[in-house]
Parts: structure tokens; C-alpha cells; sequence
């Protein structure tokens, strides 16, 4: 496969993006986050102390997300 650098930056990024939102949303879930306890638009704290998506503003937390 033969591509330009420009396309190889491109893909790196898009990959490295990938990798931090993962990571992101894995420290999340497991409530080891360092801004967890930070309020977060579109996010409520569920029972267990976890951040979890407001329902009142799922859509747009949603598309942020992306």
C-alpha cells in the first residue's frame, strides 16, 4: 500500500483519536476519571457515583461525543 504523508498524518490522528476517546470513556465507566467529579454537560452521576449520559440531554451529549 502506497500512501502520500499527508494521508499517513491523516490516519495517525484519526487513529490517536480513536485511542484517547477510548481511553477516555474506559476511565469513565470504571469512575477513575480526573474530571469525573468535574460537572460535565450532558452527564448526571448515577447511584454508584459513575457518570452516566442525562436523559434530558442524551442528544446532545451524544452528538458531541462524536
Amino acid at each position: 500500500m502506497n500512501i502520500s504523508f499527508d494521508e499517513y498524518k491523516e490516519l495517525r490522528s484519526k487513529q490517536r483519536s480513536a485511542s484517547i476517546s477510548e481511553g477516555l470513556e474506559k476511565s469513565y465507566q470504571q469512575g477513575m476519571s480526573k474530571v469525573a467529579n468535574r460537572k460535565c454537560f450532558g452527564y448526571v452521576t448515577d447511584t454508584n457515583g459513575h457518570l452516566v449520559i442525562d436523559p434530558e440531554r442524551s442528544e446532545i451529549a451524544r452528538r458531541a461525543k462524536k
